[in-house]
């Protein structure tokens, strides 16, 4: 019964892939106003970071059909063929360009197929928690099992949401990095004015070095200093006393 069941699961899980290629592939035909739409509505800075999504083919599709992909959505969105609407078309642009430009690298490629196995696997299992608490109410089959398009959303959405969660993981990292390496710098810059003063001290320490020699010298051989004699010169006398007449 157990071994049933989970056959049946599986055949729909099937059944789901195939009618989600078969959405991608009918939405894939759109107009150039349309995918410009699709690529800046609100929310497309999430959106956009599965680059498999921003160039409507499958993950497991291969570099040439990347390729193929790109080239279609690249000039059906180029700004010079939409210049009534220039600036979406830019953005737009720059979204198929840089989503083609993360699958051309194996190590990007790599990663990005992560996040999406990762996001299949939480929708499972929120899936599969779901159905576990419809079951304890009598609620089966829950409603993503009933309609594919809500089973497509809830996917989507929640691979969505890890890419974002991603992002802003490696945005606050980056933060701190770069925080950290103001800090330092601002160590350094500290480390080097101290250092600079210092310099100045010794330098001016050593040129009053002769003065100081001198006045010790004369101090010891008993000489007298010239602000010494100048006191000595400008010292008081008494009058001379002339003789008393009588």
């Amino acid at each position: 019964m157990a071994n049933n069941s989970s056959g049946q699961k599986n055949d729909a899980f099937s059944n789901f892939l195939s009618e989600v290629k078969a959405i991608e592939k009918r939405d894939a035909v759109l107009t150039n106003e349309q995918q410009i739409e699709r690529l800046t509505k609100p929310g497309s800075s999430y959106l956009n970071l599965n680059p498999f999504e921003v160039l409507q083919v499958d993950p497991s599709a291969d570099i040439a059909e990347v390729k193929k992909k790109y080239r279609t959505l690249s000039i059906l969105v180029h700004p010079d063929k939409n210049q009534e609407r220039e600036e979406k078309a830019r953005k737009a642009f720059d979204a198929v360009s840089k989503a083609y430009k993360l699958l051309q690298d194996e190590d990007e490629t790599k990663k990005i197929l992560q996040v999406i196995d990762d996001g299949k696997a939480l929708a499972n299992k929120k899936l599969s928690d779901k159905r576990k608490e419809a079951k304890k109410i009598g609620k089966l089959p829950i409603d993503e099992d009933k309609d594919i398009e809500l089973m497509k959303k809830f996917v989507r959405n929640t691979t969505i949401k890890l890419f974002a969660d991603y992002e802003l993981r490696k945005k606050q990292l980056e933060k701190r990095e770069a925080e950290e390496k103001k800090r330092q710098r601002d160590d350094e810059i500290a480390e080097e004015e101290r250092k600079k003063k210092e310099a100045k001290f010794k330098d001016a320490w050593e040129k009053s070095r002769t003065n100081r020699v001198d006045n010790w010298r004369n101090f010891k051989t008993g000489g007298v200093s010239k602000s010494k004699e100048k006191y000595q010169k400008t010292a008081f006398k008494p009058p001379t006393l002339k003789p008393e007449k009588r």
